[in-house]
């Protein structure tokens, strides 16, 4: 696609252990390679993790990303769905920021109608039994969002319950 250098993270983009790698035009690589030579620092990988993100790669490849897709699609749907029905949570469907194929659930709360924080709904999701995490980078602007692709069967169901329950009593 034109690029010089590209570097993957295999956690986030593969859904390996943590790792990652570097594809490029050799000249790049080289620069790259530099690190072992004090500059910089180096990369730290055991033979454990390099399996687990050659594993993940063939797993990767040989995904229906299509079907991995409309099934994200339709959690987030249904969360929506069933988030909106609690007063003062407004929930939306947005992309992946760096625009992968990837939706989640937005999650607006409104601290008039709800009288508690994105903060403090996350800490109370976080405690309960099962521990609820959402993503935390727009906590602090009211804001909780849902990644529903790791969710199991009936998780969806337990997230809308629980925020009915902290919301509403």
């Amino acid at each position: 696609m034109g690029a010089d250098l590209v570097i993957y993270s295999g956690a986030k983009a593969l859904e390996a252990p943590t790792s990652g790698f570097v594809t490029g035009k050799k000249q790049y690589i080289n620069y790259a390679r530099k690190q072992y030579n004090g500059i910089a620092r180096p990369m730290k990988i055991g033979k454990e993790g390099i399996m687990g993100l050659l594993k993940a790669m063939e797993l990767y490849f040989n995904k229906d990303h299509a079907a991995e897709v409309k099934l994200n699609l339709e959690s987030v749907a249904y969360l929506n769905e069933q988030i909106n029905q609690i007063k003062g949570l407004t929930a939306i469907q947005v992309q992946d920021e760096a625009g992968r194929e990837i939706y989640r659930s937005q999650v607006s709360v409104d601290e008039s109608l709800t009288h508690k924080s994105a903060l403090t709904i996350d800490a109370e999701l976080r405690s309960g039994n099962p521990a609820i995490h959402c993503r935390k980078h727009l906590l602090s602007m009211g804001i909780l969002s849902f990644d529903t692709r790791p969710l199991g069967k009936g998780d969806k169901e337990i997230i809308a319950a629980r925020l009915k329950e902290i919301v509403e009593g």
